[in-house]
């Protein structure tokens, strides 16, 4: 998965996951975002706050401990907003 606007871009990977995964970005302008997983209904599973450094951020999530199906991750910043679908496998 990989967001796009203007020069931004954030990848996702591995999609479908089994234990680990990584959101990385460049080209942000904004000096944090907000990372909000989410399952299916919606229920918050996970939620921080990242920085951006020099328009990149790398974060590594584990979704071990979380039953297999579909979540979602959204990332926020200041003016606007994306989300992408993980699988999540056991």
């Amino acid at each position: 998965n990989i967001f796009s606007q203007n020069e931004n871009s954030i990848a996702i990977s591995p999609n479908p996951t089994s234990g680990q995964f990584k959101i990385t970005g460049n080209g942000i302008t904004d000096k944090t975002l907000q990372l909000r997983l989410t399952d299916i209904l919606g229920r918050v599973i996970y939620v921080t706050e990242i920085p951006v450094i020099n328009g990149c951020f790398e974060k590594s999530l584990s979704v071990e401990k979380v039953l297999a199906g579909i979540y979602f991750m959204n990332v926020y910043s200041g003016n606007w907003m994306q989300s992408f679908k993980i699988e999540v496998r056991n």
